[in-house]
């Protein structure tokens, strides 16, 4: 558990209502009233996110068939659903606590539109 982030500042992001109407069913039938994922052995918080990728996220991804990528591939994923659903730049960097767009930009963003062969079709529409 840390207070702070690497940068040294708290951030507070936006919970999208959705996995805020899930946090609030699962914690009816959590296991700790005092942490959301517990080990179910201690019940208290994970120490490392090896253990927690091994015990809870690998089984997850697994039972839903999905392949497993890095617990940070997540944020990667995270803000370029946000790209690609027209989220504006600024909110995504406000969510990722970016001081500067751009760093959201240069690590989050550039490739969010492209295809496989590094084409950005949108392109084309604006000749129609």
């Amino acid at each position: 558990i840390r207070n702070t982030t690497k940068t040294g500042i708290t951030n507070v992001i936006d919970m999208a209502e959705p996995v805020k109407v899930a946090l609030i069913k699962y914690y009816d039938e959590a296991i700790s009233d005092e942490w959301i994922f517990p080990s179910p052995i201690s019940l208290l918080p994970y120490w490392s996110s090896k253990s927690i990728i091994t015990s809870q996220l690998k089984p997850l991804l697994n039972r839903l068939g999905i392949q497993y990528k890095t617990l940070y591939a997540t944020r990667h994923s995270f803000a370029s659903i946000m790209v690609e659903n027209n989220v504006p730049l600024t909110y995504i960097q406000k969510q990722l606590g970016h001081k500067k767009l751009s760093t959201t930009l240069d690590y989050y963003v550039k490739n969010a539109f492209v295809n496989e062969k590094g084409r950005d079709e949108r392109i084309d529409s604006l000749y129609c």
